[in-house]
């Protein structure tokens, strides 16, 4: 075999490898839930919302809702 040949040899076996490494750990991590933390929930939704509404976004008045109303009709 040629130089080249080894090489590609050796590339297609690293491949197939990381192939069967990520195929394994679909595998075992495929179904699985995520937890389930009421606390982290909370905390998560306070500070979006905090955020949201010191950058301006996310807060329309009673205008801007009526106008993407009408627009997605």
């Amino acid at each position: 075999m040629t130089t080249v040949e080894i090489y590609i040899s050796v590339g297609s076996v690293i491949a197939s490898a990381m192939g069967v490494l990520y195929v394994l750990h679909a595998v075992r991590h495929a179904g699985r839930d995520r937890p389930h933390d009421p606390a982290a929930v909370q905390r998560f939704i306070e500070s979006a919302a905090r955020l949201s509404a010191e950058r301006g976004e996310g807060c329309l008045d009673e205008a801007g809702r009526a106008e993407t109303a009408k627009k997605t009709e």
